[in-house]
């Protein structure tokens, strides 16, 4: 796998997260993602399905205020402080 769909996968995985995409009708989701992840241009259906190809993607103050360690907001947070050499 290339560099760019690796990256374009994970952006799907936590965008994925953030819009809770699994909380409901799982069977639903994944018949439809995972013959989208058997595409060409995986990235490209997977972000189609989830509905934000060419939309911008934005997390704001409102989004984090009262989040606890079991919303997705909080590995997303996790990652980035990571990334940056946060250390515990």
């Amino acid at each position: 796998m290339d560099a760019e769909t690796r990256d374009g996968i994970l952006y799907w995985f936590l965008l994925a997260g953030l819009r809770n995409r699994y909380s409901g009708s799982t069977d639903t989701r994944l018949g439809q993602d995972i013959p989208a992840a058997r595409e060409p241009e995986p990235v490209k259906h997977l972000l189609t399905n989830l509905g934000v190809v060419g939309s911008h993607v934005e997390v704001t103050p409102q989004d984090l205020a009262g989040k606890t360690r079991e919303s997705a907001y909080f590995t997303l947070s996790y990652l980035v402080c990571k990334d940056a050499g946060a250390k515990d």
